[in-house]
C-alpha cells in the first residue's frame, strides 16, 4: 500500500491546515517497465521528465544478415511511456524519496546472497 503523507494546504489568513494525502486507483495503476529516460528544463522552470521503452528489434538470419538489418533501420524506436511536469521544489524531493528507497534495497540486497 502507498504511503500516506501530510500535505499542507493553505487557508483563509495564511493559517495551514494539515491533510493527510491518500492514494486512490493505487493498486488498480498498471506497473509498466521503462528502460529510457529524458530530463529537460523549461523557461518557465518546470522540469520534463520523460519514460521510455526500447524493446530489441527482431533480427533473423546469419550474424552477417543480422548486422546488415540492424544497419537498415537506422534506429531503434523507443515507445514514450509518460511524461511528467514537475516543480524544481518536487524534483528535489524525488531524489530524496529516490535515494532513501536505493539505500533501503542496497542494505537490504547486501544481507541477502546474489541471485
Amino acid at each position: 500500500m502507498a504511503e500516506e503523507k501530510s500535505t499542507p494546504r493553505a487557508a483563509s489568513d495564511n493559517d495551514e491546515i494539515s491533510l493527510k494525502a491518500s492514494w486512490v486507483g493505487f493498486e488498480e495503476t498498471t506497473v509498466v517497465s521503462a528502460n529510457q529516460f529524458v530530463s529537460q528544463f523549461m523557461e518557465d522552470g518546470l522540469f520534463i521528465l520523460s519514460f521510455g521503452m526500447v524493446t530489441p528489434p527482431f533480427l533473423l538470419g546469419s550474424a552477417e544478415e543480422q548486422k546488415q538489418q540492424a544497419l537498415e533501420m537506422g534506429f531503434v524506436p523507443v515507445e514514450t511511456l509518460s511524461r511528467l511536469a514537475i516543480t524544481p521544489a518536487r524534483i528535489r524531493e524525488l531524489i530524496q524519496v529516490l535515494e532513501q528507497n536505493l539505500a533501503k534495497f542496497e542494505q537490504r540486497s547486501e544481507r541477502k546472497p546474489s541471485e
